[in-house]
């Protein structure tokens, strides 16, 4: 029996892991989605529109501060 996922962090690394099979691309640090995932285990974020609120909030400041 399948396990129902819930959370929205379980979804998107399971849509991650699908791409990356279907590419044939390897879970490393090679992985285009690399970061993403490790931005997404780290999260304080109970839900993806919270999550990508955060994220374009801290990629604003990295622009700010870019010489």
């Amino acid at each position: 029996m399948k396990e129902k996922i819930t959370s929205w962090q379980d979804r998107r690394v399971n849509a991650i892991n699908r791409w990356s099979k279907r590419k044939g691309i390897p879970c490393s640090d090679l992985n285009p989605y690399f970061d993403e995932y490790d931005a997404i285990l780290n999260s304080p974020a109970k839900t993806k529109k919270q999550y990508k609120g955060e994220k374009m909030t801290k990629e604003a400041k990295e622009m700010v501060n870019y010489p």
